[in-house]
């Protein structure tokens, strides 16, 4: 089967194993013959998604893309990831999380890294995307409570998700990086999210 060929049914493989909205993020910016390919504000636009939203989604296919390929070495982009061997979390992040994993308050990590209580956060949530379910603490910041609270608000349909459709005595308790770590944590575990944040 000529290469051409075999890339296009492995990409359709992998692109298929995402979400919709990853699949989509990630296919949109592929750059080919009279093909250009979408920036991300671009896609945001297109779609109506929120930029963290579009970020997010990019981040989490081209992480779960690049592992697909780096442990099914009969995929045609395998070869082209095999110097990758190390890990996909970016530094930052990696210090912001190991600074966690030793004083376990948010508040001493703060203060150690210098930075603004949303810049921890979304460490947290970056690293959380990239690392396996079992690498990240997810019940120390959304506890599986919390998470079959938000189902039972929401639904069952993950990718309708939105923050602003909880309860206020909800959102009084779970903040909304939170409420994007439950669906992250979800997604983990096998279940299609499409969105998970808000409008």
């Amino acid at each position: 089967m000529e290469t051409a060929q075999q890339l296009k049914e492995d990409l359709q493989k992998m692109l298929g194993s995402l979400t919709t909205t990853a699949a989509t993020v990630v296919a949109e910016q592929l750059v080919g013959f009279e093909n250009n390919g979408a920036t991300l504000t671009q896609i945001a636009f297109n779609h109506q998604w929120t930029d963290w939203e579009v970020i997010q989604a990019d981040l989490f296919g081209i992480a779960q893309l690049a592992q697909q390929a780096l442990q099914d070495t009969s995929l045609t982009l395998s070869p082209l990831l095999q110097g990758l061997q190390k890990p996909i979390i970016d530094p930052s992040v990696a210090t912001t999380l190991q600074l966690y994993q030793r004083f376990h308050s948010l508040k001493a990590v703060q203060n150690k890294r210098q930075m603004r209580p949303s810049t921890i956060t979304e460490h947290l949530l970056l690293a959380a995307i990239d690392l396996p379910l079992a690498k990240f603490p997810y019940h120390d910041f959304v506890s599986d409570l919390q998470i079959r609270e938000i189902q039972k608000e929401l639904g069952q349909q993950l990718d309708h998700w939105r923050y602003e459709a909880l309860s206020d005595r909800f959102r009084s308790t779970c903040d909304f990086w939170q409420f994007r770590l439950g669906a992250i944590k979800l997604t983990k575990e096998g279940q299609k999210v499409q969105n998970y944040g808000s409008d």
